[in-house]
């Protein structure tokens, strides 16, 4: 039995809205998918390191000669790790040098200690002065079109509103609530204001070089930490930089070839095949994933729309 189109009308609605709640939340309904490819993207990762730890496992001759060999990576043949470390150490050696004779580093204490430090005391007082000339400011710029009867002249001889201009009444509407407000000519109210804005950019600019004096300090400090930590540990530093680089060319050279340079050697083999095969099923999955909700969105669009023109039909 047929139902009345009102009954129709009141389900289809319903229907509709479940339909784009499930488009709404399509993303979600492949976040199991997602996870699986994250997962799978971590062990890519993780071989990934493998093959470079197998390659590079530490800054010796013999693993930097066996590297164009068994990857075609080149670059330490250009610039060897080791020329690299030596001139890193006589330019971090240099820097901490040069830190320790600044006198900024030298007073750090007094002049960026939180409760007396001198710099820290001369930045909160021009603070404290610009908070006031701020409030002041805003009190003036909080009048409706107070900025532009500034900028235009008003009550000034530059004015060039004329009798004829709709700004020209609303100017005056304006400037008049204005020197009610204040009780005051416009003329006068600017007089108070120009100098208070003037003193207010120029304490903003205090306030900001005060600030960067602060921080160019605190950037010395943590520069000379940074730079002794680098020096401390400057071996494994290299090391960990040489593997990102190699990790980098063995993630994106032609997996076939990279089999070829391994020359028999099966632990590397071995390693390749699991990352190629991992790379190839990552691929896969991704554009599998990305198929399915397409097509699956395609379904549901073209049934929310088919479902409306008949919503829209039956409640005429």
């Amino acid at each position: 039995m047929p139902i009345p189109a009102n009954q129709f009308v009141s389900q289809g609605r319903s229907r509709l809205a479940e339909v784009q709640a499930m488009l709404s939340n399509m993303g979600s309904t492949f976040q199991k998918h997602d996870q699986g490819l994250v997962q799978l993207q971590d062990i890519y990762n993780q071989t990934l390191d493998e093959l470079v730890q197998i390659n590079l496992p530490a800054l010796n001759q013999q693993a930097l000669s066996n590297i164009p060999l068994y990857t075609g990576y080149g670059q330490f043949e250009v610039k060897t790790p080791f020329t690299t470390m030596n001139e890193e150490h006589a330019r971090l050696t240099q820097l901490i040098s040069e830190i320790d004779s600044d006198e900024r580093y030298l007073r750090q204490e007094e002049l960026i200690n939180s409760v007396s430090g001198e710099l820290v005391l001369k930045a909160e007082s021009i603070r404290q002065n610009y908070t006031l000339l701020s409030d002041s400011v805003k009190r003036y710029e909080a009048e409706p079109r107070f900025l532009r009867l500034i900028q235009t002249g008003y009550d000034t001889p530059d004015y060039t509103g004329r009798m004829w201009q709709l700004d020209y009444y609303r100017d005056w509407r304006s400037g008049s609530r204005v020197a009610k407000s204040f009780g005051k000519q416009f003329y006068e109210i600017r007089s108070d204001y120009l100098p208070l804005r003037q003193a207010h950019d120029h304490t903003y600019n205090e306030l900001t070089a005060s600030e960067k004096e602060i921080s160019d300090v605190k950037n010395l400090v943590n520069l000379r930490e940074q730079s002794l930590y680098r020096l401390n540990n400057l071996p494994q530093e290299i090391l960990k930089e040489c593997q990102s680089a190699l990790r980098q060319h063995l993630q994106y050279v032609d997996k076939e070839q990279l089999f070829n340079w391994a020359q028999g050697d099966h632990v590397r083999e071995a390693q390749i095949k699991k990352l190629d095969g991992i790379d190839k099923k990552l691929a896969y999955l991704k554009e599998m994933v990305a198929h399915q909700e397409q097509q699956e969105k395609a379904v549901l669009e073209e049934y929310a729309y088919k479902l409306n023109r008949k919503v829209i039909k039956y409640q005429r």
